[in-house]
């Protein structure tokens, strides 16, 4: 029997053009699931980093609220000159190779409040020790190796707390090591070990004592607890310098005794500044013009050498209750902004996220 009809198929032509459409649909669908997977990884990022964020100033409003006015604040701010890549700048290159300063500040002070001890002191055979007073500092942290902050990525970068109870009963305390650690107060420097500054989370000085310590002991104690030259007097040389080999509080998550220097991974600068009153400002400014470039010793509060700022030297600021008013000290005005730039583990966010926080220091 002849079949009478013609068998149909598809023309070149229709191929092709379905081809083309199928083509054109697995893009878009490519691009949608693309924009989907982006979107959600850029969702994840922005959470994580508002979780830090919101560690961080919770934090610092926690600490500044119990702030005390019968201790210390003591800053020390620090400008590193950074390349493109975020390298540090030798003050051998040329300056066109600088392409921006990053700020390493530090900011110590005496807080009231609910303190405990992560560890147990001496450690895992002591107790828990309680306190409701403490100094604070508040930097980017080196490491264990003696490698500063500005030689991670900036992703990489720690901001540290440390919390030092203080616990004036000499049996109460103990070092690193179990056995007892009198903070002898005719010379408290002696006894500020970087075993003490890093690991050891309180010491047996009374705010008296501490009041009573010269300032030329407590810059050298800020000298070792930042592990930087410092420059009290503002004069541009240094005139408290750490030990040799000495690190600035140095954080590894790996060792128990340590972790309760980790405030939050991932925080790539770190500055203090303070409300200048008189010039209506925050002081110090890196570029006080913002036109980029250091041009002069009016152009910067920092400290400078030739044509760009000297990243060997930290300018530092002392307040105490003898100074009678935060005013009356440059640079330590009613408030202090905190800037810091946060970064996502992933690394969504390539160059970070920059947050401001202010907080008061009193009425």
């Amino acid at each position: 029997m002849r079949n009478k009809g013609k068998n149909k198929a598809f023309t070149i032509i229709e191929l092709l053009v379905a081809m083309a459409l199928l083509t054109a649909l697995l893009l878009v669908s490519g691009m949608v699931f693309k924009m989907a997977v982006d979107a959600h990884r850029r969702a994840s990022a922005t959470t994580e980093i508002m979780r830090k964020l919101r560690a961080i100033t919770d934090q610092l409003d926690n600490d500044f609220a119990g702030l005390r006015k019968d201790g210390e604040i003591l800053i020390a701010w620090r400008a590193q000159a950074v390349d493109l890549d975020g390298d540090p700048v030798p003050a051998s290159d040329p300056v066109d190779n600088i392409a921006r300063y990053e700020r390493y500040d530090v900011v110590m002070f005496f807080a009231d409040g609910n303190f405990q001890t992560y560890n147990k002191w001496p450690l895992a055979t002591g107790d828990i020790v309680h306190g409701n007073l403490a100094r604070l500092t508040y930097m980017l942290g080196w490491n264990t190796a003696g490698q500063r902050p500005v030689e991670f990525e900036p992703g990489q970068r720690i901001l540290a707390r440390s919390q030092h109870i203080v616990a004036s009963d000499p049996g109460l305390v103990y070092d690193i090591n179990g056995d007892p650690y009198p903070l002898d107060p005719t010379d408290v420097p002696a006894g500020f070990t970087i075993a003490h500054c890093n690991a050891d989370e309180y010491e047996n000085l009374t705010m008296l004592q501490w009041r009573n310590l010269p300032w030329a002991d407590k810059g050298k104690i800020i000298a070792r607890v930042i592990g930087e030259d410092i420059d009290t007097d503002g004069d541009g040389t240094p005139n408290h310098s750490p030990p040799v080999g000495w690190t600035g509080l140095a954080v590894d998550t790996r060792t128990p005794a340590n972790v309760h220097l980790l405030l939050a991974q991932g925080v790539g600068q770190f500055s203090v500044q303070a409300w200048v009153k008189e010039q209506a400002r925050w002081y110090p400014e890196v570029d006080l013009n913002q036109d980029g470039t250091i041009d002069g010793i009016t152009d910067t509060d920092f400290l400078i050498s030739g044509d760009r700022i000297d990243g060997t030297k930290a300018i530092g600021r002392y307040w105490n209750p003898d100074y009678g008013d935060f005013e009356q000290v440059t640079g330590l005005g009613r408030a202090l902004k905190f800037t810091f730039t946060l970064y996502d583990s992933k690394g969504v966010f390539t160059n970070g996220k920059t947050f401001t926080h202010i907080v008061r220091l009193g009425d």
